[in-house]
């Protein structure tokens, strides 16, 4: 029931984000519920380090944000976003948050940069196709999906060296 609840909250917000450029908060609400009621029941001890996933996670980005707002003086990335990490952080633990964003960074670069030079039409020029926005939740997704079943399978140990 577990994985369920994360697998369809991560698919759903992707789906959603890359076709709306928008992460429908009520679906992160509800899965953050149910999460703490599926750890409240089965696995009480794990709830102080789902909840330090969460705050973490959603506090990464919340402050990446913050600084490239405050020194760009424009938007460059979704507070959607953030609680879209935060979220992950609560299935991945903070342990597991570096890894989702380096699987989130790498593949967005990858397969959003392939994107963009696909739409760039014949006369634009690369200035303007770089403020082309590009959904980063499902990269995030993406990232959270890959070490929760990592976690899952034992493979997670190469990453943290344990």
């Amino acid at each position: 029931m577990n994985d369920i609840i994360l697998v369809s909250t991560l698919v759903g917000i992707a789906w959603i984000d890359r076709k709306t450029l928008l992460i429908e908060g009520r679906m992160v609400a509800l899965a953050l519920v149910l999460r703490l009621l599926w750890l409240s029941y089965f696995a009480p001890q794990q709830i102080f380090s789902s909840l330090t996933g969460l705050l973490v996670g959603a506090g990464i980005l919340y402050f990446i944000g913050f600084l490239y707002e405050t020194f760009r003086h424009r938007q460059g990335l979704g507070e959607g976003d953030a609680a879209v990490l935060g979220l992950i952080g609560m299935w991945v633990g903070w342990q597991g948050l570096g890894t989702v964003l380096l699987i989130a960074a790498l593949s967005g670069i990858l397969i959003g940069g392939i994107s963009l030079l696909r739409r760039r039409q014949s006369n634009q020029n690369i200035p303007e196709l770089l403020q082309t926005q590009i959904p980063f939740a499902p990269f995030l997704c993406i990232g959270g999906l890959i070490v929760y079943f990592l976690q899952q399978t034992g493979f997670a140990g190469a990453f943290y060296g344990f």
